[in-house]
Parts: C-alpha cells; sequence; structure tokens
C-alpha cells in the first residue's frame, strides 16, 4: 500500500480562487456556528439543522455499559495519526469495551498499527478525496462505501459512536443513522441534530484539544503535553531498516521528505537544494516520498551538486516511521511527513506556510519538531543542526 496520497507536481502553484470545489472551503474559525467560508452553506446548514432540531429531539442519555463503541475519522493520515494519541484514552476508560474505526481508505495503516482498534471500515467522503478522478466517480465510490459501512455498523449496534471530525465531510449522517445508543461530537460541520451531544468548538485550540472536546462527556480529560502519537512498528520491520542503513553505510544521514498531499504546501526545489548545501558534507541525504514524487527528487537534484538518495516508493509507513527513527534529522512540510518525525522522536524541521494553517492548531505532538514559516528559516535550520552538537 502506498504510503502517502498522490502529491499534485511541484511546480503547480495553489491559488484559492481555482480551488475546484470552493463552495466548500472549510476554515479553522467559527462563522456563526459553523467551520465554513462560504455564506450560502453556513446559510443553508442554519436553516435545515434548525428545521430539524424542532422535528426531531434527541434525549437519550449514555449508557452505563459500553461494550461497544465506533470512532469515526474519515480524515488524512496526519489527521488519523493525531487521533492515535487518544485512543489509548479512550480504551483506559472503557477497558472491557472493543473500539473500531471508520476511517479513509489512505489511513488504514495508521488505524491498524495502533493496537487499539479492533475493526476498521472504510468510506472515503467525496469531499477528502485527493484522487485525480471526476467528481461523478468519486461520488459513486463515497455512495458505495456509504452504503456498505451503514449496513455493517448497523448490524453491531454500537453503544457509543464519536465523531472526531469538525469539519465538513464528517459522515455525521452515517453517526446518527448508525444504530448506536448514544452519539457524541462537533455540530460544526453540519448536521448537529443527529448528534445526542453536540459538544462546543472553542477557537485557539490544536486539533487535538478539539477531540479531547468530544471525549470529555464521558469523564476522559488530559493534559495535550502529556499526549504523543502511537503507531506499532513489528521488531522484523525496525531490523530491516536497521540492516538497509548499516549496508548502506548512511551514518550519520538526516530524510527529506518534499512532498505533500497539498501542492500549496510546498517549496520550490531551489530551496531544498539550498538545505542540501547548507548541510555539512559527511550527512547523507535520503529523499523519500511517493512513487509519484521521482520526477521532485529529480528537480532538485538538478540544483544541487549533494547527491540525494532517492528512496521514492520505497517505504511502506511502518517502515517510514523507523527510518525516522535511525536519521539524526528530518526536513519536511506541514504533512503526515513533520507528524511522523514528532512520533519517532527524532529532530525535525517542519515547514508551515505562512496563511495557511495555525501551527497552533496543527503542530505535530511532541518536543522534537521545530516549525518555521519561511524558506530562509528552513534552510539556516539545516545550516545550524550540526553546530549545535
Amino acid at each position: 500500500m502506498v504510503m502517502f496520497i498522490r502529491c499534485p507536481p511541484a511546480n503547480i502553484l495553489y491559488n484559492r480562487a481555482n480551488v475546484k470545489y470552493r463552495i466548500f472551503v472549510m476554515i479553522r474559525e467559527l462563522h456563526h456556528g459553523y467551520l465554513y467560508d462560504n455564506k450560502a452553506v453556513v446559510l443553508l446548514l442554519s436553516v435545515v439543522d434548525g428545521v430539524m432540531r424542532r422535528l426531531i429531539v434527541r434525549k437519550r442519555i449514555m449508557p452505563r455499559e459500553v461494550r461497544r463503541i465506533l470512532v469515526v475519522k474519515p480524515d488524512h493520515l496526519g489527521d488519523l495519526l493525531l487521533t492515535s494519541s487518544v485512543l489509548p484514552l479512550l480504551k483506559k476508560r472503557f477497558s472491557a469495551s472493543r473500539i473500531d474505526m471508520v476511517v479513509n481508505s489512505g489511513s488504514l495503516p495508521v488505524a491498524r498499527g495502533s493496537g487499539i482498534v479492533a475493526r476498521v471500515f472504510v468510506v472515503d467522503h467525496w469531499m477528502l478525496n485527493r484522487s485525480k478522478i471526476p467528481l461523478w466517480r468519486k461520488l459513486f465510490f463515497f455512495m458505495q462505501s456509504f452504503c456498505f459501512t451503514l449496513r455493517e455498523v448497523r448490524k453491531i449496534k454500537y453503544d457509543l459512536c464519536l465523531n472526531l471530525r469538525a469539519f465538513g465531510g464528517n459522515l455525521v449522517t452515517l453517526c446518527g443513522f448508525s444504530g448506536s445508543k448514544y452519539c457524541v461530537g462537533h455540530g460544526t460541520g453540519g448536521g448537529g441534530w443527529l448528534l445526542d451531544e453536540a459538544v462546543p468548538w472553542a477557537s485557539g485550540k490544536h486539533e487535538v484539544e478539539h477531540y479531547l472536546e468530544v471525549l470529555a462527556p464521558l469523564g476522559i480529560e488530559a493534559d495535550l503535553k502529556e499526549l504523543h502519537c502511537t503507531l506499532h512498528v513489528p521488531e522484523p520491520v525496525r531490523n530491516k531498516v536497521r540492516a538497509m542503513v548499516s549496508d548502506r553505510k548512511f551514518s550519520p544521514f538526516v530524510v527529506f521528505q518534499p512532498g505533500s498531499g497539498a501542492a500549496e504546501r510546498m517549496l520550490p526545489p531551489d530551496v531544498w537544494a539550498a538545505t542540501a548545501n547548507a548541510l555539512p558534507k559527511e550527512v547523507e541525504i535520503l529523499a523519500c516520498g511517493t512513487a509519484d514524487e521521482g520526477n521532485l527528487i529529480s528537480a532538485i537534484q538538478e540544483k544541487t551538486d549533494r547527491r540525494l538518495h532517492d528512496f521514492t516508493g520505497r517505504f511502506q509507513l511502518e517502515e517510514l516511521l523507523s527510518l525516522y527513527g535511525e536519521a539524526s534529522a528530518v526536513f519536511a512540510l506541514e504533512s503526515l511527513s513533520a507528524h511522523l518525525g514528532g512520533t519517532a522522536g527524532v529532530r525535525t524541521i517542519a515547514y508551515y506556510r505562512k496563511g495557511m494553517s495555525s501551527p497552533e492548531m496543527w503542530r505535530p505532538l511532541g518536543d522534537t519538531v521545530t516549525i518555521v514559516d519561511s524558506p530562509d528559516q528552513f534552510i539556516q535550520s539545516a545550516a545550524s543542526l550540526f553546530e549545535q552538537r
């Protein structure tokens, strides 16, 4: 399985006016109670939710005995990795319970690698589908996976259903019609009337703290500083990666991860080349990413005399995490790779473009990640990295 969702070519520039489905652009601040930018969408959701709340009033209480829990999180890999930080809290609170998840197909490795999730259902919401296929096919695959999953979860009759996506594409309809005894989540993506408890979404918080908002009614509390992402890596996988590093004499080495599922977050090849040039000569550079990103690595290589060892398409998610653990540092973007760096506990330099996402909300967990917001800072980090040792 490919470890990342396909990344667009490096020369694509982001222009918000060119977003194909701009009407569904989501924001990080509440707009009349919703996390949408488009006023028409907000108005429509307000009317529909207001009417449905008057027609359908849910007054159910949380069951005393909780044996089966369904967690709905149809997001991409990086977001699901953040979710792994709160799954142990849920398991500790309901130690005898079985926890299942609904995820995006690209996020299967994280759900299966949690060591906590028993069964994983896949629903690829069309709003979150980054595949380069026509909209009608995205809608078809969405309805197909949605109907199958709904049919299956209704057979199980969950005691709790927790929706951990506060934005659009949250699958709240799946929660509402899942047959679960009690549903909790945010109503900020619309459809709050389908929940037994729509918890408030407070601005200025980290994304994981919003997950804790959903868990709070269950009596679960935690300090963000105490949480960390988890992904189980089998020992044979660790040994395989260590052997590869040893056989090729990659010591010391850093990892470059120049690709991203969102082209607007990417740095031009010139910046990566300058970053490579700033590293000491004895440091090897391993360039990783999807198989589709080989051209991106080639573009960087053309602009530097430093050799980039091209490992695009070579590693599964667990192998990549193991590789990070062996590296001296990881240079990444605001993407899964930055969160993996925090998970591995390796020094990680992560570039967050100004005006894109709030680092306060989306920064990786862990104290080994340094966030920079300018290309110059990114390059300077490489220059000073080994001076500090």
